[in-house]
């Protein structure tokens, strides 16, 4: 875990963390899908893999590039940004998948940007 953005400095090298985290993560995460869902999980694995692995990679990539920045910057700052991640996604959401951007999403949407502007407050 990162604590005020120090270990990945002090490793040397923040892939190593990314990698050690997603890959170390990625097996427990299957087999535990596939003792909770069964053989009925693979007909979905084989139908959405070509989606689901760039996701994945991006995902990594995305982790990486966060721990990156904050041995880089401003903690706070990082963090503030990285948290603005939550509302592009609710945008990508409804414009290209049609989900519903009711008073809920909003109001969370709302509580976000608040909570980047507190963080960032001198």
């Amino acid at each position: 875990m990162t604590r005020h953005g120090l270990e990945p400095s002090l490793s040397g090298w923040e892939a190593r963390q990314s990698g050690w985290l997603f890959f170390g993560m990625g097996p427990v995460v299957v087999a535990w899908v596939a003792v909770a869902r069964g053989r009925s999980v693979w007909p979905a694995v084989r139908a959405q893999w070509r989606l689901g692995l760039p996701g994945g990679l991006i995902s990594v990539l995305g982790y990486g590039i966060v721990v990156w920045a904050q041995t880089r910057g401003a903690l706070a700052a990082v963090a503030a940004l990285r948290e603005t991640g939550v509302i592009t996604g609710a945008i990508i959401g409804a414009v290209f998948f049609n989900e519903r951007m009711g008073l809920p999403r909003l109001a969370a949407a709302g509580v976000v940007v608040a909570g980047v502007a507190l963080i960032n407050v001198h």
